[in-house]
């Protein structure tokens, strides 16, 4: 089973991380332009993720459901070459 390992400094340096993060969110708050940008770039980046992760989930089960398709191609010597091929290319002109 995956289960997870947390050691308690990387619990610490998260929630250091977190609480710097909040600390800029909350000068943003308070009219600071700068921590304003900070606050904007950081969720942005997030949301960015966020989606990639959205759509990476999607097609990958659009995938599964549509299934595979076998994949035909010819090489420069003539023979034909399949995707699902384990035996690799096969000559049409054997003699």
């Amino acid at each position: 089973m995956f289960l997870p390992q947390f050691s308690l400094r990387r619990v610490l340096w998260v929630i250091t991380a977190w609480a710097c993060f909040f600390l800029v969110v909350g000068q943003a708050l308070r009219g600071q332009a700068w921590a304003l940008g900070v606050t904007v770039a950081v969720l942005s980046l997030l949301a960015a993720a966020f989606s990639y992760a959205i759509f990476f989930v999607l097609v990958t089960f659009a995938g599964q459901m549509l299934g595979t398709e076998s994949v035909r191609a010819r090489t420069s010597r003539g023979s034909v070459v399949s995707g699902t091929d384990p035996e690799g290319p096969r000559s049409g002109n054997k003699p």
